[in-house]
């Protein structure tokens, strides 16, 4: 089953401990796609980042 993650802020500083170990999670569990909404400006180059980072999910 393919699953995605409709809603998700992983690029907010509160993931910054654990986040690459909760996307491994989800990828593990078959979420292959997350999307990423903007929460407003000062936000957005943090979202842009990641999503670089996991240009396939």
């Amino acid at each position: 089953m393919f699953l995605t993650d409709t809603h998700t802020h992983l690029y907010l500083k509160e993931f910054n401990d654990d986040r690459r170990e909760m996307i491994e999670r989800a990828l593990e569990q078959d979420v292959k796609a997350m999307l990423l909404p903007n929460i407003d400006s000062s936000s957005i180059n943090d979202m842009l980042k990641l999503s670089k980072q996991f240009p396939n999910n």
